[in-house]
């Protein structure tokens, strides 16, 4: 028996309405049920490669509750029932409940798409690139939030349009990294500072933390056996594409393009695939070189990122203190 909860007819009606409107009002309204049906969609698709796979029912249940805390955390208040129809919320609630109980409680450590990744590389093994470009056809996703015309012909997706591969020279293995997917209010800010604390490696936190807001910085020179290449989603699918200067500054990453950089440090798909990298061969940190890499160092990063994070969640009604930074574990 499959886990699909028969959402189809949900997306088909939520894709009709996604047509820009030709005023603000119109575009707000829009562009959330851009989202919703970006959601239902990702779910449903999600919960039809999970079928009886008892190691993928972890990542759904993980996608559901990223899902259900940005909704909780954007403006409009989506609460995880808009993300169903109701003949089906029941059945998601049976099978996952923790997501539903513990969205406004315990933060995520990554975006729905970063969660997705981990997915298809388990069900595919190889070419994970166009196994993904064939996912997001059927998906349907609308264009691109920032892709160039008029603004309110770009709509809130849970799309990471940049995905990044790492690897050594002299091994086969690929790691996978997203950049962001979370656009709008202080969502994006919230996801870069959950991950400096929990989720990436302490190399890569440290990098990231010590260049925001504008501090001078301190950036990773990896050995040359590390290789990394992004790729950026078009209508023709995955293309290769530069790093940003902020990347550059952070990884020391060649060739950089001076015109890509309004994103946040931290946001791009380098981060997350290179912190992969650090964490599956330790012994790469030992040819790695980095600046006041120390732990007391370390440890003051972390605090300042602690107290803005805290901050932050408070503009969105969650209350957490530096004692108390409630991080979701998936299928509790």
């Amino acid at each position: 028996m499959r886990l699909t909860l028969g959402f189809n007819c949900i997306f088909d009606l939520f894709y009709f309405f996604r047509k820009p409107g030709a005023n603000f009002m119109i575009y707000k309204e829009n562009n959330k049920k851009s989202l919703l049906s970006c959601a239902c969609s990702l779910i449903c698709k999600t919960m039809e490669m999970t079928g009886k796979n008892d190691r993928l029912r972890v990542y759904m249940d993980e996608i559901l509750h990223s899902i259900f805390f940005l909704g909780y955390i954007h403006k409009l208040r989506l609460a995880p029932e808009r993300f169903f129809g109701k003949e089906t919320v029941t059945k998601a609630k049976e099978m996952f409940p923790w997501p539903f109980e513990m969205y406004k409680s315990q933060l995520p450590t990554r975006t729905p798409f970063s969660i997705l990744l981990d997915m298809m590389e388990i069900v595919h093994e190889e070419n994970i690139l166009t196994e993904l470009q064939k996912l997001l056809e059927k998906l349907k996703f609308p264009p691109h939030l920032h892709k160039p015309g008029n603004t309110y012909e770009q709509f809130y997706s849970l799309e990471s349009t940049v995905i990044c591969v790492c690897y050594l020279d002299s091994d086969p293995k690929r790691y996978y990294g997203a950049s962001l997917s979370c656009r709008t209010g202080n969502s994006k800010r919230i996801l870069i500072d959950v991950s400096c604390l929990k989720t990436w490696h302490e190399l890569v936190s440290h990098a990231v933390m010590s260049f925001y807001p504008e501090g001078p910085g301190d950036g990773i020179t990896f050995p040359t056996s590390v290789k990394c290449q992004a790729y950026f989603r078009d209508s023709n699918g995955y293309n290769k594409r530069g790093p940003c200067f902020k990347c550059h500054q952070l990884f020391n990453l060649k060739d950089p393009d001076p015109g890509k950089g309004d994103h946040p440090y931290g946001n791009c798909a380098e981060a997350e695939c290179l912190s992969k990298l650090l964490f599956k061969n330790p012994g790469i940190q030992e040819e790695t070189e980095m600046e006041n890499h120390t732990g007391e160092n370390l440890q003051n990063l972390r605090c300042l990122t602690t107290a803005r994070l805290i901050e932050e969640l408070q503009k969105v009604h969650i209350q957490m203190n530096d004692e108390n930074i409630h991080i979701y574990s998936p299928m509790q």
